[in-house]
């Protein structure tokens, strides 16, 4: 979806990209609005998590890496002033897209990110990010902000269209590490109708995605850093206990 200048403006969509909005979510579980985020604020979020990388790269052993080596779990700047983007953390179009899918009055309550490192050669499993037997409704809701342009060379997101209505029975018990893995027998059973695939999703977009919907991460083969936020939305209804602390 490619709101208006004006709806970016008033923060909220008009109904023809309502209808396409919910009607993306509900069939494939996941929408791209695109260019709703200053490019420019992206890329000084990007440069500083360059050298915030090379910082975190210097704990050796003692940093979690996600899937082996090749992808580093790490957050954005929230402080200084100067790095809290309204278009990135407040996007009320964002704001508006929670509402839409979740019900009234969603609540903001997960800010994360990653990092996949250059010269990547390994994939995660296949699996979904709700731990938990999950009800067959919308109850929670990620918006994935990449700081460059991102596709299959650097490594975007697997992802696995119309997945999230699947139940929970097509996942791994959960593991001590929080792993949800879908099943072999799924994921073959999948592939013969609808692999997954690699969006790309151009700088200054947000990749909507219903935390049901299987993905996995995939290695970066480029010689350069891709950096990816993630703001999670509960329903309300759902109380769940995320919180995140804001300086």
């Amino acid at each position: 979806i490619k709101p208006s200048p004006q709806e970016v403006a008033k923060g909220r969509f008009n109904d023809a990209n309502i209808k396409l909005f919910l009607s993306g979510m509900h069939r494939d579980g996941v929408v791209i609005l695109e260019d709703v985020i200053d490019p420019a604020h992206l890329d000084k979020i990007n440069d500083f998590m360059i050298q915030d990388t090379e910082k975190e790269l210097e704990k050796g052993d003692g940093l979690y890496r996600n899937f082996g080596a090749e992808n580093i779990q790490q957050g954005p700047p929230l402080v200084p002033s100067e790095f809290f983007f309204d278009d990135i953390y407040l996007n009320e179009l964002l704001f508006h897209a929670a509402t839409l899918y979740l019900g009234p009055n969603p609540t903001w309550n997960m800010i994360t990110g990653n990092n996949a490192l250059p010269n990547g050669t390994r994939r995660q499993p296949v699996h979904s990010d709700a731990m938990c037997n999950h009800p067959p409704a919308p109850f929670y809701a990620i918006g994935n902000i990449y700081t460059v342009d991102a596709g299959p060379d650097n490594g975007s997101t697997e992802i696995w269209l119309g997945t999230h209505l699947f139940n929970s029975e097509a996942q791994t018990p959960r593991r001590p590490k929080g792993d949800t893995n879908i099943l072999d027998e799924f994921v073959e059973e999948r592939k013969k109708t609808l692999p997954g695939l690699q969006p790309v999703v151009k700088k200054g977009s947000i990749l909507f995605r219903d935390m049901r919907t299987w993905h996995a991460g995939m290695p970066n083969k480029s010689d350069k850093m891709r950096f990816m936020i993630a703001l999670g939305f509960s329903a309300s209804w759902w109380h769940g206990t995320a919180r995140f602390r804001v300086p």
